[in-house]
């Protein structure tokens, strides 16, 4: 024989009961999102500020250019080496992962301070089986039980001031700032190494001409010489580098 017993917190018996005060719980719902929606102090105001929309000097446009292609602008150098050293120099930097770090504890911030506005739910559950001996039943014969448990608990914090609104405010304002972190990091991170290669570029650059004017200043000196030998040129008429190089 098998017998089960449910014990719930919410019973079948006062389910009528409990749904017959449901105008007077949405009533007082109505009151609580009226009283969460006040909030102390003035709303924040971003300070005024009066920039240009361009550069003086910058060339006139009718299609400006998108954010997206502003935040990739050394690609438009069109270097595929200059690329690859701008991403190994922003996977491997630690102030990036440092701005990067803490944009993720803002946002973390931020849901902690979202969940203070909501309701607080705990529940529980267990389930409990046994079995009684014929020796010690009652009934005389094996008797095998089940027992069923489940509930739960909830809470809300009037927010009668505004004081966990400001929070999340405040919080959304934090992510706001590290993102601005981050934008600042990788600006300067990515303008210096980009000065650093185009400046590197440039001593290359200086250097490869360097070597072909040298190039082209033997090649005139042996040309010369050999006018000379042949016969065609007279010394006087031999430039003085041309006289270091003998």
């Amino acid at each position: 024989m098998t017998k089960t017993a449910f014990a719930m917190n919410l019973s079948m018996e006062t389910l009528p009961a409990r749904l017959g005060g449901l105008p007077r719980l949405a009533g007082v719902g109505l009151v609580v999102v009226a009283l969460a929606g006040c909030a102390v102090g003035p709303d924040y105001a971003a300070p005024g500020q009066f920039l240009p929309t361009n550069w003086g000097n910058a060339p006139k446009t009718k299609k400006p250019l998108e954010a997206r292609q502003l935040s990739q602008w050394w690609k438009k150098l069109g270097d595929v080496r200059l690329n690859q050293i701008v991403e190994r120099a922003v996977a491997g930097n630690l102030d990036v992962a440092s701005a990067k770090a803490r944009i993720r504890e803002a946002r973390a911030t931020r849901r902690q301070a979202v969940g203070a506005l909501l309701p607080q739910v705990d529940g529980f559950g267990s389930a409990t089986r046994s079995r009684t001996a014929a020796a010690t039943s009652a009934s005389g014969g094996n008797t095998t039980s089940n027992l069923f448990q489940s509930g739960f608990d909830a809470s809300f914090e009037l927010d009668l001031f505004g004081a966990n609104y400001r929070n999340v405010e405040a919080a959304t304002y934090g992510i706001d700032a590290a993102d601005e972190d981050l934008r600042s990091v990788m600006l300067t991170l990515i303008g210096d190494v980009a000065t650093n290669y185009i400046e590197a570029r440039g001593a290359q650059a200086r250097a490869s001409l360097a070597r072909r004017t040298a190039a082209s200043q033997r090649e005139t000196e042996k040309l010369t010489r050999n006018k000379f030998t042949a016969g065609s040129a007279s010394p006087v008429r031999m430039p003085s580098w041309c006289r270091l190089w003998a």
